[in-house]
């Protein structure tokens, strides 16, 4: 069984409500998916966090800032900063 299928079934529980999530277990599976398949699967955890009524903290902040860092993506870096003012 692959890492991506468990962090998929853990956040199909999560919204379940199967497992209580806050943000650092969030910030958790998001930094295992981003590892896994990267921007865009961090991002649909983002979206998740929203949906469910989840705040992203801080460091969910930093994690999807260096990963479109990493990917050269500076006008996102952009928008996800003035998102996180908000």
């Amino acid at each position: 069984m692959g890492l991506h299928y468990i962090n998929t079934e853990l956040l199909a529980e999560m919204e379940a409500g199967v497992h209580l999530a806050d943000a650092a277990a969030y910030n958790k599976l998001m930094d295992a998916r981003a590892r896994d398949g990267g921007l865009k699967e961090a991002m649909d955890v983002l979206l998740q966090m929203k949906v469910v009524g989840c705040t992203p903290n801080a460091a969910t902040y930093t994690i999807l800032l260096n990963l479109y860092g990493q990917s050269g993506q500076y006008e996102n870096v952009r928008e996800l900063f003035l998102e996180m003012k908000a």
